[in-house]
């Protein structure tokens, strides 16, 4: 699912965190690098991220260790990569464009 953050120009870009339940797997981020590539709607700037969306099956992730093992490991179904400290707003929660 796509969430948009509101950010402004000392907003420091791409805003990159973990999802402690899979934080030794993925890593999350906003899609923009740069300020000027924000979304303006009704004059707040925005950047966006996606989620991991994980259905009922799960989601098999191939590590190989640094010893060289190769492990297999299953994330189970959830959404994964909310950032916790920014308010995420999904599309039908911002204001009308």
């Amino acid at each position: 699912m796509t969430y948009y953050i509101e950010v402004d120009e000392s907003t420091e870009l791409p805003i990159v965190w973990n999802d402690d339940r899979v934080a030794q797997y993925i890593t999350f981020c906003t899609a923009e690098s740069e300020f000027e590539e924000c979304e303006i709607i009704d004059g707040v700037s925005y950047a966006t991220y996606e989620t991991l969306n994980v259905g009922p099956e799960g989601y098999e992730i191939t590590i190989i260790e640094p010893d060289g093992a190769i492990c297999l490991h299953v994330i189970p179904e959830g959404e994964y990569g909310i950032h916790e400290t920014h308010i995420s707003l999904r599309s039908s929660e911002l204001p009308v464009k």
